[in-house]
């Protein structure tokens, strides 16, 4: 499991269209949102994404 963080990140979510967190886990996304998702996982594997843009695929 890892945690991108510190990123511009677009959930095409309208009630929350942006987060700066993303936790991954085999290839699936498992949460968005802010810094709270560092300490939540806090045994994932963390990146820091330096401001990237993130757009979340989807994949059949």
């Amino acid at each position: 499991m890892r945690i991108l963080y510190n990123a511009r990140i677009h959930t095409l979510d309208p009630k929350r269209p942006l987060a700066s967190a993303l936790v991954i886990d085999r290839e699936r996304i498992l949460a968005s949102g802010g810094d709270e998702l560092l300490r939540e996982f806090d045994n994932a594997e963390k990146q820091d994404m330096r401001g990237l843009v993130i757009l979340p695929g989807l994949t059949d």
